[in-house]
């Protein structure tokens, strides 16, 4: 805006120059009209050439202000462009994160399940451990009734008993145990799925909202400051009206 007003302020002085010039003109061939008649004839066409330089620099000053007032609008379009481009940028990025953040989440969520699943499954094979050590030692201390040792064949046939029978119970068992965790495992998915549908999302309608609002904003000032030029327009026409007025009113009387 600095030019501009640079400008303008050159071309008015330009505009007082010439009317002081052809307010001494006027001053003169005033004087000298009673004494030469071909002197005034030629100070009203030095005249009619002053007017007409007039109109053509106020032509052209009006031609630059519109060309200057172009120019500001399609700044002030570009930088629209910029900041709604900006601002989609920021929001697709902040979706981004969000949805990140939620996966990262749910990975550790899974992870300590499967984690508490792992020792579950640890205590289960300790325990079969457990079991089928007693169980050989258990067989191993058979005796008849009588509380003499058994013979060797009797005492493997029992120890081989009570060897498939442990083996049995805690095969049962790992089984249940096993069923228990896989229960647990999936309900644990489950929850973990459902907290993933369930969590909030952004809402696309508050974006879009602030983003009109920002666009009412910038609009609303682009008017305000096309109005300000409109008026500024108008008073230098008015000036220059007036200006016209006063110099034919003082080569025409």
């Amino acid at each position: 805006m600095q030019p501009t007003l640079l400008l303008l302020q050159q071309q008015q002085q330009q505009q007082q120059q010439q009317q002081q010039q052809l307010a001494a003109h006027a001053s003169a061939t005033s004087n000298c009209r009673q004494h030469n008649p071909t002197h005034d004839m030629e100070s009203q066409e030095t005249a009619g050439r002053l007017q007409q330089q007039q109109q053509q620099q106020q032509q052209q000053q009006q031609q630059q202000q519109q060309q200057q007032q172009q120019q500001q609008q399609q700044q002030q379009q570009q930088q629209q462009q910029r900041q709604q481009e900006e601002q989609q940028l920021d929001t697709r990025e902040a979706t981004t994160q969000i949805a990140q953040n939620k996966q990262r989440q749910q990975q550790h969520q899974l992870q300590q399940q499967q984690h508490k699943v792992q020792q579950q499954q640890n205590q289960l094979t300790n325990c079969s451990r457990s079991s089928g050590s007693s169980s050989n030692s258990s067989s191993s201390s058979s005796n008849n009734k009588d509380g003499s040792p058994a013979k060797p064949q009797t005492a493997a046939t029992a120890a081989a008993a009570a060897a498939t029978a442990a083996a049995a119970t805690t095969t049962k068992a790992a089984a249940k145990h096993a069923a228990a965790a896989r229960k647990t495992a999936a309900a644990a998915a489950a929850t973990a799925a459902a907290t993933a549908a369930t969590s909030p999302k952004p809402c696309p309608q508050q974006q879009d909202c602030l983003q009109e609002q920002h666009q009412h904003q910038q609009q609303q000032q682009q008017q305000q400051r096309q109005q300000q030029q409109q008026q500024q327009q108008r008073q230098q026409q008015q000036q220059q009206q007036q200006q016209q007025q006063q110099q034919q009113h003082l080569l025409f009387g």
